[in-house]
């Protein structure tokens, strides 16, 4: 389990190759890579630490993943 989650993503390539995040009725069955990103940050700011992203105090950690969907039924 996870806490603070700051941003949350998923993402789909398409068997032409591009990436959207909402396909279509039809679309389902091209999807080739499912992409997952997750960040969270730390619970409290941090003494005397400057994100460089955000201008907070706050520290972030970023975990992306890749799930190849393979012999998957829709129905």
């Amino acid at each position: 389990l996870m806490g603070d989650v700051d941003d949350f993503q998923v993402r789909l390539k398409m068997k032409d190759n591009s990436w959207i995040t909402e396909p279509g009725q039809d679309e389902r069955y091209d999807i080739r890579v499912i992409e997952i990103t997750l960040r969270a940050k730390s619970p409290e700011p941090l003494p005397n630490y400057i994100d460089p992203v955000y201008g907070d105090g706050y520290k972030r950690v970023e975990i992306k993943g890749k799930v190849v969907p393979q012999n998957i039924v829709i129905i």
